[in-house]
């Protein structure tokens, strides 16, 4: 997993080895404090990531998200995405943000499921009863929930 921390201003003042690997600055992951995400080389979703970042801080609420992300190597991922205040000795010194790639399990969920037609258990199947649904989690539907037609 992920982790990094950043400032009231959204400047990085941290990170563990493995952001510093995916950010490609292992073993120099120090040579990114100070920086912003413009500076990061992520420009097309720098206002992204730092919109979540502002949205933190002046809600003091959480942030839990699942997005695509383009690599330097022009790949795309989906990474699921956590943001909180970061706090030290009780006040508020900006974000912490953790993440992990969940490609594969969204592949694989997509592949199983997709976006396929949901039927509701014992219904008439009439427009109104038709839904279009992804399966979190790669879990089969309990009793009585949606299932994949």
């Amino acid at each position: 997993m992920s982790v990094f921390w950043k400032d009231k201003d959204l400047v990085y003042l941290g990170c563990n080895a493995v952001f510093a690997r995916d950010a490609g600055l292992w073993p120099l992951q120090r040579t990114f404090i100070g920086k912003d995400d413009y500076q990061m080389g992520v420009d097309d979703q720098a206002e992204l990531y730092r919109g979540d970042d502002r949205l933190v801080i002046e809600s003091g609420s959480s942030n839990f998200t699942s997005k695509n992300q383009t690599t330097p190597d022009a790949n795309t991922i989906t990474l699921l995405t956590s943001k909180g205040l970061c706090v030290i000795l009780g006040g508020v010194i900006g974000v912490l943000g953790t993440y992990m790639d969940i490609t594969q399990r969204s592949r694989r969920k997509k592949k199983s499921c997709g976006s396929r037609i949901l039927k509701k258990p014992g219904s008439v199947n009439e427009p109104h009863d038709v839904k279009f649904q992804e399966w979190t989690q790669g879990k089969e539907p309990a009793a009585g929930q949606n299932q994949c037609l």
